[in-house]
């Protein structure tokens, strides 16, 4: 019984790993392939004046752990309402428009069910850890 336990834990342990690192590897591999995209769309709007650079700089300079943050905002940003930025800032529905015309997007969701698998990979984790025998 207890051979069968812990060949069914690290069967499990391992298999989460494996998942990880290949979630990881595709974390890297949309940041590799938008993040220029996401950096044009975010001069573009500060160019428009729409946004400041202080909105999205310090996480743009983070690289790949910042990426998961300027796709959040520009999601919000996209989703063509009026969002509040920082205090007394506002970002207007036209930005929406504005980069809904000028970039394609549709990966976004994509992305978002990574974060999501991610997440859940972190939790199994922390089930192993919590249920070790």
């Amino acid at each position: 019984m207890k051979l069968t336990y812990a060949l069914i834990y690290v069967s499990v342990g391992l298999a989460t790993f494996i998942c990880g690192v290949f979630a990881l590897y595709l974390y890297y591999r949309f940041y590799k392939k938008y993040t220029e995209q996401v950096a044009n769309a975010f001069d573009q709007l500060r160019q428009r004046q729409m946004i400041s650079l202080d909105d999205y700089y310090f996480f743009q300079q983070l690289g790949a752990p910042g990426f998961g943050y300027r796709v959040s905002l520009l999601a919000k940003i996209l989703k063509g309402e009026r969002y509040q930025i920082a205090k007394n800032r506002w970002v207007e529905p036209e930005a929406s428009k504005f980069l809904l015309s000028t970039y394609d997007f549709s990966w976004i969701k994509k992305f978002y069910q990574l974060i999501w698998f991610i997440g859940f990979l972190i939790v199994a984790l922390v089930f192993l850890v919590i249920f070790k025998r």
